[in-house]
């Protein structure tokens, strides 16, 4: 009987920690991709996110993302943003949201204050621990609005992490051009609020309990072709970290196994698994 007892936890424990971890999709508008592993999904309410997923929105598109921890994180249109880590509850570690290009609107609760976000842009880099942020990036040029809360604010290094972080203030706006000194003002221009996402100037609803026992499965849609990952094939290398072994998969195909070899100088580490050093 004790035996069966342990077996039967054993095999619930997982299921409960996934519980307890995964955050949900919870409103869409538009057509949302996710890219997990080396699959290209269809994104829909209630479905599920995981560590490592790229999530893209069309334009025009929005979409909604709840963690367990409180934390909304909203996408607007045009947006493409890997959540290379997730809150796994209160106690534990923050988000790490990497920002190719678009918009973000970041609405972590002071419950999790003892938790630090990270979001990273092209040209930006932050964490918070509390508050509501906007980020908006692309390849040349970030911007972040601090709506509320007191995050740090730099630049993302050469090797795509946070670097020469400063305190900023609720209400700062805070832009900067690639190799640039940041420009920094008591609000944001008119330029900014003028292409900003209308959902943006509201506080983002809570809709993760109406999903609580509500799983939707994500619509397969094949596996990725070069395409579809290209820019992200040629982003800053901590940001590639396990693209290796992730997309390894994807060298039976032809085509895609051509593109990458063509492309090998942007990223040098498929060297050895495209052409493995001959045996003495």
């Amino acid at each position: 009987m004790f035996l069966r007892y342990c077996l039967l936890v054993a095999l619930l424990l997982p299921l409960q920690v996934f519980a307890q971890s995964a955050g949900k999709i919870t409103y869409t508008e538009g057509r949302l991709r996710v890219i997990r592993d080396a699959s290209l999904l269809l994104g829909a309410q209630g479905v599920a996110v995981e560590a490592g997923d790229m999530v893209e929105t069309s334009k025009p598109g929005f979409a909604l993302i709840e963690f367990t921890d409180g934390t909304v994180l909203a996408l607007g249109d045009a947006t493409r943003v890997m959540l290379a880590r997730y809150p796994q509850g209160k106690t534990a570690v923050g988000a790490q949201l990497l920002l190719l290009e678009g918009w973000l609107k970041v609405q972590a609760p002071r419950a999790t204050s003892t938790t630090a976000y990270s979001v990273s842009s092209p040209v930006q880099s932050l964490t918070v621990k509390d508050g509501s942020l906007i980020v908006h990036g692309s390849a040349k040029n970030g911007e972040v609005f601090v709506e509320t809360g007191t995050p740090a604010v730099g630049i993302t290094d050469k090797q795509g992490r946070p670097a020469n972080l400063a305190p900023a203030k609720s209400g700062q706006f805070i832009a900067r051009a690639l190799d640039k000194p940041a420009a920094s003002q008591a609000r944001p221009n008119d330029a900014f609020l003028g292409i900003m996402p209308k959902a943006f100037r509201d506080t983002l609803p809570a809709r993760l309990e109406r999903f609580k026992d509500h799983n939707v499965e994500a619509k397969a849609m094949g596996e990725v072709s070069y395409a579809d990952v290209t820019d992200w094939f040629e982003a800053y290398p901590s940001w590639r970290t396990g693209f290796v072994k992730r997309f390894e998969s994807r060298l039976s195909d032809a085509d895609f196994r051509k593109e990458l070899d063509t492309h090998l100088k942007t990223h040098a580490e498929w060297e050895s698994t495209l052409h493995p050093p001959k045996l003495r």
